[in-house]
């Protein structure tokens, strides 16, 4: 097969998406040595992939002119370059080209556009609310990264049951084999701690956290600090601003964005890592905190109960109290903790990148096929 991977749309601070693009990558070009791709990304993502060693894949960085939205750049090449290309299947990681003369495949995160649009910026949600529906009705086949939004697909577009294929991400080798301390990796990190690790914007629900986090300093006097790991994004003034009014600045720490490379060791130093999120297409923080072995107090909304299984707790996201209580269960109880250690690494050990790498190429044949 000859297929194309598209990931036009995306910015090395997209998050999740990025982190989605690169496993796909890397896990073709590592187990799957038969077919032939063509990969195509924003010329900011190029080092991301520098030096790799992919014999059965080409590299097309492609820079975006400053003075054109993403979104139609986006669509304006590939309604050229797609006739010109020598594919068989164009994988869209991001929005699908409306116009194109092959099959395509739409991996659909979530549909935060639609069932949370408050949480998004006007110009995204614009983009997202247009381009989205089109592609996802256009698209030969679709990638859900969980049950949930699958069902949020048929919900409310009727998309057919069969069309939608539920593949589950999976974590970096990084997470998952290495052992790395603080040490050397000029990070300042308190000894005890709490970890929420995500980019800084309402939908994420960091302001419960903060409650929360407040409740237990009051009563119960914890000396755990709480670390926030991630990027600001829209309307993360919020947070600092709860932060200060609640007089806990010494108490919690934010920690900006963290590269990669550095993050399994921030996961392997806490005792608990805590995902209050509203609402998630999969949640990839949370799998690779059980990849590291961490307990694991999550949301009790949209994907995320699919993807922690029985290995942690879970919460309402809008129950401050019920927060709180489940954090100082874990943190006081280390029997619990080694506990939840475990399954955590048992359930990220079922999300491998062999099951992930399988059943994508599993969706490609059926396309063929069709």
């Amino acid at each position: 097969m000859r297929i194309g991977i598209d990931g036009l749309m995306l910015r090395p601070t997209d998050g999740g998406f990025v982190s989605y693009f690169q496993a796909l990558v890397q896990g073709m070009g590592a187990l799957d040595c038969a077919n032939y791709y063509h990969i195509y990304l924003a010329q900011e993502l190029q080092n991301r992939f520098s030096g790799n060693c992919y014999s059965n894949m080409r590299f097309f960085p492609v820079a975006t002119p400053r003075w054109c939205p993403r979104a139609i750049s986006h669509q304006a090449f590939f309604a050229i370059s797609l006739f010109k290309r020598d594919m068989e299947i164009l994988h869209c990681t991001a929005l699908v080209p409306l116009v194109s003369n092959i099959a395509t495949i739409a991996t659909v995160y979530d549909l935060t556009y639609m069932l949370y649009p408050k949480t998004m910026k006007r110009t995204g949600h614009l983009w997202w609310n247009l381009l989205m529906p089109l592609g996802i009705r256009k698209a030969t086949q679709i990638i859900t990264i969980s049950q949930s939004t699958k069902n949020d697909l048929i919900r409310h577009y009727g998309i057919p049951s069969p069309k939608i294929h539920v593949i589950y991400p999976y974590v970096h080798p990084r997470f998952v084999e290495s052992r790395a301390t603080r040490s050397g990796l000029g990070l300042t990190l308190p000894s005890k701690y709490i970890l929420y690790v995500g980019t800084i914007e309402p939908r994420k629900n960091i302001a419960s956290l903060v409650d929360a986090f407040a409740l237990i300093k009051v009563r119960e006097h914890l000396d755990h600090y709480l670390v926030i790991v991630g990027k600001k994004g829209w309307a993360y003034q919020d947070v600092f601003k709860k932060v200060e009014s609640l007089g806990l600045q010494r108490d919690i720490v934010f920690m900006g964005y963290i590269p990669d490379e550095q993050l399994p060791a921030v996961y392997a130093g806490a005792d608990l890592f805590v995902y209050p999120s509203l609402y998630e297409g999969f949640g990839l923080p949370v799998l690779e905190a059980m990849a590291c072995g961490v307990p694991v107090v999550a949301s009790h909304s949209s994907s995320l109960p699919e993807v922690i299984g029985d290995a942690g707790i879970l919460v309402p996201p809008s129950n401050v109290a019920e927060i709180a209580s489940a954090i100082m269960r874990v943190v006081r109880d280390e029997g619990l903790r080694e506990e939840m250690s475990q399954r955590s690494l048992l359930r990220a050990k079922e999300l491998s990148r062999e099951r992930f790498v399988g059943q994508t190429l599993q969706v490609y044949k059926e396309v063929l096929g069709d």
